[in-house]
């Protein structure tokens, strides 16, 4: 029973399992995904059914086996396959391969397949399971995409791929980034509006009608675009927009563009010559060869013509053309022999305008092919009634000319370039003495006297370059005597290459200068032998003359000082003196004085100077003058007066010697006077008087010590006044120090013996009162000149100060009415204060 009841259970077991099985096979169907097992102890391979039918077989058509397989792997693929196998067993890699099959009926397949290698406890290999399925659909999407996309990358037109949501480009090829200046990759990510360039419709108007236009019923926006390069620069392209919707971005934009530069640039090259053709001042209008139609004519063609706009087209030619000396039909011909011969045709024609009134023109065809046209002929005309008007003018002008030229005075002549005369006017066959038709037969080597044949020839030449020039030479007369003549020529290349002379005989001219030569040489030979320097100037300044005697004084030779200003002689310093001088005589007065001059090495001396007017016909033209070295002269006056001079001051020591020997023996005697007196007040007035008349005292020794007596150097003076007054009130116990600044200041006697004083008195009240308490002190005595040129005297110290409520007006000691009366000497303004001790200060003129 029991038995039985295992049976049941086996034979239940093994139905669910094929039925598994067989579930398996239906899922493998459907997914065409097959299945193999390949036993590699005993090498037996099971495939699925689906793998089966993936080969082109029926299941268990065949025994599998791996040598089965192979044989179904492309021969080209084979080795790839094995090598695959080999690296899954031995190396235990993953196996995975897509690799090229060949079906039963040996069309080929692509087979995706992976597998697992299942190993034994020792690691050898003993089982490799794994899957396939079909994936040739997939490949051959994948290669139309491969294609696809490899077009549109060799596409001559630029292709760009933005994203409808937020208008960011994702996509772009090769010709788009070339087309826009940017590398590979480098636009993707960025907004779409980086490449379009301002129109005159905002972003917003143009964005709405290509989305009105896409959504519509042709789903395709087209038209023209201006963009904008990486490098800022503009371009036009024909652009196509479309939407359409990717699988990974969503609703995108593609849009296709074509550079359309160059047609741009064509069409507005076309609107310009449309648009210079119809502004140009020449009348422009073209015929059909064929039927001599006209079949356009710009609006100064009609204008010139009389007609509306348009009202020409479709007519014949003959309508503007009048008949001369020559009919229309030979004209034509003319005409038309010309074009096939040379290409072109040129001439003068007579025109009728519309209202039946005749005018000429310069007229020139030409034929080209016409894409409507055909063949046709386009003129040009030039309206040169004005020109004809003017021709005739000037035939008359000429006419009047010549009758001009033959009554003239001077002479006249001209010839061609190799120098043959071909006429002469009456005046100038008298001034040679040959009739009109000798000279006509003559050149004009015959006549010149100077020049050679050669030379004749090269200033011909020279004259072609420049057109014009004035010169003087001597013609032969018949008779053989010479006849100065002043020629002014003119060569004229549109009269035929032709010179114009016109001639004027200036033999009297020339004997007159020769008079004044001589005139000249006779003054020269003064001016030359005179001994001081004679010169002339003109208005503004500058030598025209200098006779040698000048050259010699100045350091330069005649012709250096020629053309130079008088600055350039006269010392800096004595210019606006010499320029003075210089305005004087030009106003009509003679100007004399002494002034500096600068001589070439470098030296400067004096002269005397005198300046007159230089007169030519009434009328003032320059300056003459003459200058005198007086060098020796002051040299002497300066001898003499330094002898007097050192007279004096040896005078002047002396008696500053005297007086400071007075000053001393008043000393002596106030102290003789201090011994006799045992009264402390009386001797403190004594001692007082003597630092007095010691600091007057050595004001003179000073004075009289130095060089220069008429100022002292101040910092030397109040260095030794002070180094007294120390010693005098200083006791040796109390160290009080005096510093002076008082640099570079020098003071007349008559302003150093007051502020002497000054400083005498207020140095003294410092000694006496401001260091009472104490057994160091400084006294700071400075002297300074401010921007105004006056002194400011300080005398200050770091004692006790000034008493409270002090005021020098209400000061009613000897000592400060002393200070107060200097300071109205010296006219001073004087201020006192407390600031870390009595500061006095004191300012007045230098």
């Amino acid at each position: 029973m029991e038995k039985d009841s295992n049976h049941e259970i086996l034979q239940q077991r093994i139905q669910e399992l094929e039925a598994e099985v067989q579930s398996l096979a239906m899922a493998q169907e459907v997914a065409q995904v097959g299945s193999w097992d390949w036993h590699l102890l005993d090498n037996t391979l099971a495939w699925s059914d689906e793998t089966f039918r993936q080969f082109g077989l029926e299941p268990q058509e065949l025994k599998p086996s791996y040598e089965i397989f192979c044989q179904f792997v492309h021969p080209d693929e084979l080795d790839a396959f094995n090598h695959r196998v080999r690296q899954a067993l031995d190396e235990n890699r993953p196996f995975f391969i897509a690799v090229r099959m060949l079906r039963k009926d040996g069309s080929q397949w692509f087979l995706q397949a992976q597998g697992t290698v299942y190993r034994d406890a020792s690691g050898q290999p003993v089982r490799f399971v794994g899957t396939q399925r079909d994936i040739t659909d997939i490949r051959q999407v994948e290669e139309e995409l491969r294609l696809q996309s490899e077009v549109i990358d060799k596409l001559s037109e630029g292709v760009c791929l933005v994203r409808e949501e937020d208008g960011v480009i994702f996509y772009t090829n090769p010709q788009f980034d070339a087309m826009f200046g940017y590398v590979t990759g480098e636009i993707i990510g960025q907004h779409v509006s980086v490449v379009n360039a301002p129109t005159d419709k905002s972003p917003e108007e143009k964005a709405k009608e290509i989305m009105a236009a896409i959504s519509g019923a042709g789903r395709r926006w087209q038209g023209e675009v201006n963009n904008v390069r990486k490098d800022g620069t503009f371009f036009w392209s024909l652009a196509s927009i479309s939407r359409l919707q990717h699988w990974q971005h969503g609703s995108v934009l593609i849009s296709v563009l074509t550079d359309i530069t160059v047609r741009k640039q064509a069409e507005e090259e076309l609107r310009l010559q449309g648009e210079i053709m119809a502004n140009m001042a020449e009348g422009v209008y073209l015929i059909r060869a064929a039927d001599e139609i006209i079949v356009f004519a710009n609006e100064m063609f009609e204008k010139m013509f009389g007609y509306a706009a348009g009202e020409m087209i479709g007519h014949h030619v003959s309508i503007v053309n009048v008949p001369v000396e020559k009919n229309q039909e030979e004209t034509a011909k003319e005409i038309m022999a010309d074009l096939q011969t040379k290409g072109s045709w040129q001439g003068e024609v007579c025109n009728i305008k519309k209202d039946g009134t005749f005018f000429w023109c310069q007229a020139s065809v030409s034929t080209f092919d016409h894409p409507l046209h055909g063949e046709v002929m386009v003129s040009i005309h030039t309206d040169i009634t004005e020109r004809k008007r003017a021709e005739a003018a000037l035939f008359e002008s000429e006419k009047r000319s010549r009758l001009i030229l033959s009554r003239s005075m001077d002479g006249f002549f001209f010839n061609d370039q190799k120098g043959r005369i071909l006429d002469a006017n009456e005046a100038f066959c008298n001034l040679v003495g040959y009739s009109r038709e000798q000279l006509q037969e003559m050149t004009v080597p015959d006549l010149e006297a100077i020049e050679t044949v050669e030379d004749v020839d090269r200033h011909m030449q020279s004259l072609i370059r420049t057109g014009n020039e004035r010169f003087e030479t001597q013609h032969w007369h018949r008779d053989g005597h010479l006849v100065d003549v002043e020629l002014s020529v003119t060569y004229d290349r549109s009269l035929g290459d032709l010179f114009f002379s016109f001639v004027r005989d200036i033999s009297a001219r020339k004997r007159t200068e020769i008079s004044l030569r001589e005139n000249e040489e006779k003054y020269r030979l003064i001016f030359e032998s005179s001994m001081d320097a004679i010169y002339q100037l003109d208005l503004k300044g500058n030598t025209t003359f200098m006779n040698g005697a000048g050259a010699k004084m100045f350091g330069y030779s005649p012709e250096e000082i020629v053309g130079q200003h008088l600055s350039f002689l006269v010392s800096e310093s004595n210019v606006g003196k010499a320029t003075m001088a210089l305005h004087e005589a030009i106003s009509g007065k003679n100007a004399q004085g002494e002034i500096l001059i600068r001589h070439r090495n470098g030296n400067e001396f004096t002269v005397n100077y005198s300046l007159a007017p230089l007169k030519k016909e009434d009328q003032i033209v320059g300056v003459t003058g003459i200058s005198r070295d007086i060098t020796d002269r002051l040299k002497e006056e300066e001898k003499q007066l330094r002898e007097s001079l050192a007279e004096k001051e040896s005078l002047l020591k002396e008696i500053h010697h005297r007086v400071k020997n007075n000053m001393q023996i008043i000393s002596s005697l106030l102290s003789l006077q201090s011994m006799q007196s045992s009264n402390s007040e009386v001797q403190v007035a004594i001692r007082d008087s003597q630092n007095r008349v010691k600091t007057m005292g050595l004001i003179h020794e000073k004075l009289y010590q130095t060089e220069n007596l008429a100022k002292i150097e101040f910092s030397d003076y109040v260095g030794s006044l002070t180094e007294y007054l120390a010693t005098t009130y200083a006791p040796s116990s109390r160290k009080v120090q005096i510093i002076i600044a008082a640099k570079d200041i020098f003071l007349s006697a008559d302003t150093a013996i007051p502020c002497g004083l000054i400083i005498t008195e207020l140095v003294t009240n410092s000694f006496k009162y401001a260091f009472l308490e104490r057994q160091q002190g400084r006294i700071d005595i400075t002297m300074t000149r401010n921007d105004e040129n006056r002194i400011i005297l300080s005398i200050s110290d770091n004692g006790c100060g000034l008493p409270d409520g002090f005021n020098i007006d209400e000061a009613d000691s000897l000592g400060m009415s002393l200070v107060q009366n200097l300071a109205r000497q010296l006219d001073a303004t004087m201020t006192f204060q407390n600031d870390s001790g009595a500061v006095c200060r004191f300012e007045f003129a230098a």
